[in-house]
C-alpha cells in the first residue's frame, strides 16, 4: 500500500519472520523480514489513519497491542516497538534538512551529474596534481586490489562508483547506500541496477548500518564526514564503516578555507547552487587525528580541481594479507 503524501526513510530490518500455514494436511512456510521505517510527512497522524483499514498498513507506535489483529502479528509489532524505542523516538534527525534539500533540488543534482561533472573532468587535466580520471582510477584500484567479493558505499549520493566497480569486476555483491532516497533514485534511473545483477541500492542511516561485523570485504565512506553534526558522529560513522568491513576506505575533502580562490569559488557553487548541506570540514591534521586508533595501510592526499582529497585505507589486522 502506498500513500503518496507519506515518504519513508531510515528503513531498517529488525526481525526474520517464518509463518506456517496448514491446509488439508499440507504445510506451507512463508519466510520474510520485518522492517521499521521513519515516516516523513507534515501531518503523519492524519495520513496513518487513512491507511489503517488496509493490508500492510502503517501502525502508530502508541496503539494498544490488543487492538492489533492477528493479521498484523502482535509479536512483530511488540518487537518493533522495543526496537524503535531504543532510538530518539519523536525527534527529527539532524540529516532531515539535507534530505529535504536533496528532494527539493534533485534536478540540480541531475544537471550537476550530466553537465558539471563532465566540465570538471576536462578542466582537471589542467588543474591539480590528480585529474578526475586519475583520482577515479586510484579509487578503483584501492578497492579492486583487495580482490573483494563484496563491497559497500555507505553514503553513495548520486556518485557512480558502484557502477564503475561493477563494470570492472566480478564482485558478487555491490551495495550503494544513502540516507536520501532522492539520491538513490538518480542512480536507479541511470539504470545500473538493471544492467548489473550484483548492484543493489539501500536506504539506511550510515550511523546505524543493519549489517553484521565484517559483512563486506571492503567499504568506502567518501565525502560524508563534513555532513556530520559533531565529532562523536564523525567518529561513529568511521567506526560503523570499519565495523561492517574487513577493510575500510575513508575519503574526505579538505576544508576549502585552506585552498586558493578557485577552491573558494567551487565551494560556493556546492553550497549556494547544489545546496549541499555541511556542518564542519576537517583539516589534514584533524583528519589524521580521527584515525589514530586504526591500522592505516595507505594514506594519500590528492590535489584535484574538486579539492584536496584526504584518503586513508584502514585494514583490520586479523584480515591483513
Amino acid at each position: 500500500m502506498v500513500l503518496p503524501e507519506i515518504k519513508l526513510s531510515d528503513i531498517e530490518p529488525f526481525m526474520f519472520l517464518k509463518n506456517k500455514f496448514h491446509y488439508k494436511g499440507k504445510t506451507t512456510i512463508h519466510e520474510g523480514i520485518a522492517f521499521t521505517g521513519r515516516i516523513r510527512s507534515n501531518r503523519p497522524n492524519e495520513l496513518i489513519k487513512r491507511g489503517t483499514g488496509l493490508r500492510a498498513h502503517f501502525v502508530p507506535c502508541d496503539i494498544e497491542i490488543n487492538n492489533i489483529s492477528t493479521s498484523h502479528n502482535q509479536k512483530v509489532f511488540s518487537e518493533a516497538c522495543k526496537y524503535i524505542r531504543k532510538k530518539p523516538y519523536g525527534k527529527h534527525p539532524f540529516y532531515e534538512r539535507e534530505i529535504n534539500l536533496n528532494e527539493k533540488y534533485q534536478n540540480r543534482y541531475i544537471f550537476h551529474d550530466r553537465v558539471i561533472k563532465k566540465i570538471f573532468s576536462v578542466l582537471s587535466e589542467v588543474f591539480g596534481n590528480y585529474s578526475i580520471s586519475d583520482f577515479k582510477k586510484m579509487e578503483e584500484e584501492l578497492i579492486l586490489n583487495q580482490n573483494p567479493k563484496s563491497f559497500i558505499d555507505v553514503a553513495c549520493g548520486e556518485n557512480d562508483l558502484c557502477e564503475r566497480i561493477a563494470f570492472k569486476s566480478n564482485i558478487d555483491i555491490i551495495v550503494g547506500n544513502d540516507i536520501s532516497f532522492s539520491q538513490i533514485d538518480i542512480l536507479i534511473k541511470r539504470g545500473a541496477i538493471n544492467q548489473f545483477n550484483s548492484v543493489i541500492y539501500t536506504n539506511h542511516d550510515a550511523l546505524n548500518m543493519p549489517f553484521m561485523d565484517n559483512q563486506f570485504d571492503i567499504a568506502i565512506c567518501k565525502n560524508v564526514l563534513h555532513h556530520m553534526p559533531d565529532y562523536p558522529s564523525i567518529k561513529k560513522i568511521i567506526a560503523e564503516t570499519v565495523r561492517i568491513s574487513k577493510r575500510a576506505l575513508i575519503i574526505e575533502i579538505m576544508n576549502p578555507k585552506y585552498e586558493n580562490k578557485l577552491g573558494q569559488l567551487r565551494h560556493k557553487y556546492y553550497i549556494d547552487f547544489l545546496k549541499d548541506a555541511y556542518v564542519k570540514f576537517l583539516s589534514i591534521r584533524e583528519f589524521d587525528e580521527l584515525l589514530t586508533k586504526y591500522h592505516i595501510e595507505k594514506r594519500i592526499n590528492c590535489h584535484t580541481i574538486r579539492g584536496i582529497y584526504m584518503v586513508a585505507l584502514i585494514t583490520k589486522k586479523d584480515f591483513n594479507k
